[in-house]
């Protein structure tokens, strides 16, 4: 059986590492013992020992271990093992080892070793093997360089022998190491740095059997590893006097980078340690891809200097490597960590992202979408981190996304996509931010039918929302749209004020902020815009009769005004009133300080039957016509051209009349039809919207009152609470209010008297 054994100290005796498991067995084995059986365990001079952390193996491979075990029988017998001759009584089989409480290592890797009383370190002693310590002659210090045992030959004052110990040096080193990456894989830069001594002082390498000269080397005053993987002590010297300086335990690593939780773009790359004399960190790769993976932020005495940001979506093989650097004894600057980054867009990409559209097509013609103007002032240097979604023109062989030098507007084509765009304050320092970019192409969000009069409205509104921009629909004669342009609450607001026939006649970008400040679309919208047809509520009805008598005009107050846009064109004119002469549709402008709105007008003839009942409503002769719903302050019109049988004299007024006697009344006045046009009142006007027409007739009784002429009596005295009492008479048969029946009748004044 072939095991691996430890020299401890004294004459050399075969050791093992031990586990749990053969702590066990020895227990057992003292209880045998214990019960009188003997054993013979290994010599008895042995000196092994247990450590605590285990010895290093010093890269010898362990074939098998041996535990202590054995078997004892009495000689003869067929259970004790034998060769028909001679027989195997007691056998033991492994080592034994010195009792008591494990103890620790004599010496911690890169430890200064103390010399035994009696010795002295004017003269280096005898180190076996040599490369486990080194003697610093200047420095009188002999320092453990690799793990393992060590044979030392301390010497006196006077250069002669005077102790030989056995050491066991630990793999743990003494204070906190510094590390290198290795820099180089067969022959090919990993990225890693090197680290970089001009600026401190001289380094002395200390090779040992794990890190040799191969591995570790000195190319000027660049330190570069390779191949291995261990622990080794340097040695800095003062470059102006050579004097010692002191020790560092150095790490060899592999470049084998931690792999970290997916990193979102945009955001910062952090350890997962934080060193609180960290430097600078060294982007190892990612910064040379095409297109690139990371950005460094580069403002030295910036806060921020250094700082590593993912500008794209990583694929495998794209990840960012990043060299944590810290800066330790001397001022030397070593790496301490490597990470390496995956990257994907945030989760939330499209709730804090911007938008542009393309503000041109593929042929280079222009849009009507709206480049960014990002402004000096605001953002002093721009960057623009293409990737696969939205390529460079060194990727596409287009130019597809780009900040134009003198006007600093932002334009795009060709590609829809995701990008990062970085905001920071170069060439002064300071870091604005990432702003996230959604490249759309020109084509409508949303169609959105709408009526003549509408305010336009978007589909979403964020909280920082601005004033829209009205891409098509101002510029036209008449123009399809009109913006509001008075400071206010409703500065920028946008209202269809005029039929459209194709969907691109009124399009809109709705703009909001971002990043800085910076105004970007974020919705585009297009709008197909009728007359409300179909919707009462949006519009008002205004009777209209064919000429010569068209009917009354409205009244306008002075914060309206007549649109342009009109069907049939001319049917509405606004003079001292506002009138049409047909119907048809027309829009009027409604101002009130900084507030606007449009009142849609529909003008419709006074016969027409789909609007009105233009059945015969009863209306006894001699008492008024009204309506409930009648509002303004001009009476009901009677349209005269369908009768004229009313008290002309209480309705239009008589000359010389007094003003109170002409009330406005409708009161008929004989048998016939009369139309009335009725009115209701929108924001202040009176409009003339609803028609009714009313037969006359006589009461009947008991309402009618009569008077028997043959009696001479008359109506007997009228009540005293009526005054200006007057026979009504008119006889001419052209104007209107004839009643040819009334010639008969007086007014006795004595009395008051009707005869």
């Amino acid at each position: 059986m072939k095991t691996q054994v430890h020299s401890a100290r004294g004459p050399v005796r075969p050791a093992v590492r031990i586990c749990l498991f053969p702590l066990l067995l020895l227990a057992g084995l003292l209880a045998a013992h214990a019960q009188g059986l003997e054993f013979f365990i290994g010599y008895s001079e042995n000196r092994n020992r247990l450590y605590d952390p285990a010895p290093p193996p010093n890269g010898q491979t362990n074939l098998s271990v041996a535990f202590f075990s054995g078997n004892v029988g009495p000689p003869g017998q067929p259970i004790t093992p034998n060769d028909g001759t001679y027989y195997l009584t007691r056998s033991a089989i492994g080592q034994s080892f010195e009792g008591g409480i494990p103890r620790l290592p004599d010496f911690f890797l890169g430890q200064s070793m103390t010399n035994p009383p009696g010795s002295s370190l004017a003269h280096a002693p005898d180190i076996d093997p040599s490369q486990k310590a080194f003697y610093v002659a200047d420095a009188q210090q002999l320092f453990a360089s690799e793990p393992g045992f060590v044979t030392v030959i301390w010497k006196s004052v006077g250069g002669s022998p005077v102790a030989t110990n056995y050491y066991y040096i630990s793999s743990q080193p003494v204070a906190r190491p510094v590390s290198i990456y290795w820099t180089e894989v067969g022959g090919t830069n990993t990225g890693a740095p090197d680290v970089d001594s001009s600026v401190g002082p001289q380094l002395v390498l200390h090779h040992n059997s794990t890190i040799s000269s191969n591995a570790l080397w000195l190319d000027g005053n660049q330190l570069k590893a390779r191949s291995a993987v261990g622990s080794t002590v340097v040695e800095y010297r003062n470059r102006t006097n050579n004097a010692f300086l002191g020790v560092d335990v150095l790490e060899v690593r592999a470049y084998a980078p931690l792999s970290r939780p997916v990193a979102n773009v945009g955001g910062f790359l952090s350890p997962s340690e934080t060193d609180p004399a960290t430097n600078r960190p060294v982007v190892a790769r990612g910064l040379t891809f095409s297109p690139q993976t990371a950005y460094q932020h580069n403002r030295p005495g910036d806060p921020l200097d250094g700082s590593v940001i993912a500008v794209r979506p990583t694929a495998v093989g794209e990840e960012v490597d990043v060299c944590w650097m810290r800066r330790a004894a001397h001022g030397l600057v070593w790496p301490y960590e490597l990470d390496r980054f995956a990257a994907q867009w945030p989760s939330n990409f499209d709730d804090i992202a911007r938008r542009i559209y393309w503000t041109e097509l593929e042929d280079g013609s222009p849009t009507k979408a709206p480049p960014v103007t990002i402004p000096n002032q605001a953002v002093p240097r721009v960057q623009i981190f293409y990737n696969p979604e939205v390529p460079s023109p060194a990727m596409s062989g287009t130019t597809n996304l780009w900040v134009e030098t003198a006007s600093r507007q932002l334009k795009a084509t060709h590609y829809e996509g995701r990008v990062l765009l970085w905001y920071d304050n170069g060439p002064q320092p300071g870091i604005i931010g990432p702003q996230f970019v959604r490249v759309l192409d020109y084509w409508p969000d949303n169609v959105t039918e709408v009526h003549v009069g509408d305010r336009l409205q978007p589909g979403a509104s964020p909280p920082d929302a601005v004033t829209p921009l009205v891409a098509q629909g101002l510029a036209d004669n008449p123009a399809f749209a009109y913006q509001h342009n008075t400071a206010g609450s409703m500065l920028g607001s946008v209202f269809a004020v005029q039929r459209t026939t194709t969907d691109v006649q009124i399009e809109v970008f709705w703009q909001r902020t971002g990043l800085a400040g910076v105004i970007w679309p974020y919705e585009m919208d297009r709008y197909r815009a009728t007359w409300p047809t179909n919707v009462p509520a949006k519009y008002q009805l205004y009777v209209r009769a064919p000429s010569p008598i068209h009917g009354p005009g409205v009244v306008l107050t002075t914060n309206y005004s007549l649109m342009p846009f009109q069907e049939p064109l001319g049917h509405a004119s606004v003079a001292a009133e506002f009138q049409t002469t047909q119907p048809g549709w027309s829009l009027l402008k409604w101002l009130s300080g900084d507030q606007v709105s449009f009142q849609v007008v529909q003008s419709v003839w006074h016969n027409d039957a789909d609007y009105f009942l233009l059945g015969l409503n009863p209306a006894p002769i001699g008492s008024d016509i009204t309506d409930a719903q009648h509002r303004g302050p001009r009476p009901g019109y009677i349209h005269t051209p369908e009768g004229s049988l009313y008290d002309w004299e209480i309705y239009d007024g008589k000359t010389n009349d007094p003003p109170a006697f002409k009330t406005g009344q409708i009161i008929p006045v004989n048998r016939g039809v009369l139309e009335v046009w009725w009115a209701n009142t929108n924001n202040g006007v009176q409009w003339w919207s609803q028609v009714k027409r009313y037969t006359n007739d006589w009461p009947q009784p008991p309402v009618l009152e009569t008077i028997t002429i043959a009696t001479g009596n008359g109506s007997g005295a009228l009540p005293a609470s009526n005054q200006n009492y007057l026979v009504y008479s008119q006889n001419h048969p052209a104007l209107a209010g004839f009643n040819p029946n009334d010639e008969h009748a007086f007014l006795q004044q004595t009395d008051q008297t009707v005869l």
